[in-house]
């Protein structure tokens, strides 16, 4: 394969549709070096606002700079935000606009909300599953236009990439839902499940151009999934989203962006086929909202827990002293999974505002 930008680094692969492959062409004059450095900046910009966003929907009790200092630390220091900005992953963006979903739902303003959640859905499938909550939730104007502006996108898609590309794209993500990546950094109990009963049938892949940690190499691991397993899987996925809704109806306003809003944000990547660390910056931003419902020293040790046992340094830990092939991914997950907890406990608890 031609190197035509004189890139050499690493290199990490992408799905996403068509659409944004040509308007990528667009962009073939640029080089590689100058996107780069634009990305880098617009993506810090976009982490600075899910920040701001997740202020303004959980209205905490306390100021931007208090909820600043609790967020940015585990969004940086751990694999949920330094790895996004090491590889400008589209996903910030996609979290922002996950965000601005929901905090323009908040305000009251339903129609911008399903735009944005169309876009967010243009660039990566699985946001579109939010758009039940719109349902559940009787936001129908927020619905329709979610409708109305992701079959436009659909539409413009294939108008401008084609049909068979689109095929391709759809036979890839097939592929790629029919797989178990077992990866330091895919947040996923497909992935823990597969580490804890099928390790003896994982096909491992080294990677190349990386530092070793511990003294090891860095690998991942790829599994096929059954016919059984995918089924279960989408299964999961069905039941969790039917539950969300079902607790959206019976839920009050607090409740929906206090609580379910976060669960769903949580909830949803780790079922589904990845749950790679950087989609949990929508749900990162959101956890100071616990201030108003634990004492300070119980959310000071959530908190601290979420930032030291998820921080870097504790990979190599993880690496040197537990055998499981990624450790670290078995822990993260569990972490995350305890993080529902709090949330869960106060469903019943939170009087109407």
């Amino acid at each position: 394969m031609h190197n035509y930008s004189n890139y050499d680094d690493a290199l990490f692969p992408y799905l996403y549709p068509p659409l944004w492959a040509w308007i990528a062409s667009l962009l073939g004059d640029i080089s590689f070096a100058t996107i780069e450095r634009a990305a880098t900046l617009i993506n810090a910009a976009l982490i600075s606002g899910c920040v701001f966003l997740g202020y303004r929907i959980t209205r905490a009790p306390v100021n931007l700079l208090g909820f600043s200092a609790i967020t940015l630390p585990i969004l940086y220091l751990t694999p949920i935000g330094a790895l996004a900005m090491f590889e400008n992953q589209p996903q910030i963006l996609v979290c922002f606009l996950l965000l601005l979903t929901v905090e323009r739902l908040r305000a009251g303003g339903e129609i911008t909300a399903g735009v944005v959640l169309a876009l967010a859905a243009a660039i990566k499938i699985y946001p579109a599953l939010f758009a039940f909550l719109f349902l559940a939730a009787r936001n129908y104007r927020a619905f329709s236009s979610f409708a109305i502006v992701g079959g436009a996108l659909g539409l413009f898609s294939i108008v401008v990439a084609g049909w068979p590309l689109h095929q391709e794209f759809i036979a890839s993500a097939k592929s790629a839902s029919a797989t178990v990546l077992i990866s330091d950094i895919n947040f996923n109990i497909q992935a823990s499940i597969a580490q804890l009963f099928a390790s003896d049938r994982f096909i491992e892949v080294t990677m190349t151009g990386g530092a070793d940690i511990a003294g090891k190499f860095v690998t991942w691991h790829v599994l096929a999934k059954g016919a059984v397993w995918q089924t279960l899987g989408a299964l999961s996925m069905l039941i969790a989203v039917a539950l969300l809704s079902m607790m959206v109806r019976k839920g009050n306003q607090t409740q929906r962006f206090e609580i379910l809003w976060p669960l769903a944000f949580l909830i949803i990547p780790m079922l589904g086929p990845f749950g790679w660390s950087y989609y949990y910056i929508a749900v990162v931003v959101l956890i100071p909202v616990l201030l108003r419902y634990f004492p300070l020293h119980v959310c000071t040790a959530i908190f601290a827990g979420l930032f030291v046992l998820m921080s870097f340094p504790m990979q190599k830990v993880y690496m040197t002293y537990l055998h499981e092939s990624a450790a670290y991914q078995l822990i993260c997950t569990a972490l995350l999974l305890l993080l529902a907890i709090p949330f869960m406990s106060e469903l019943r608890s939170k009087p109407e505002k």
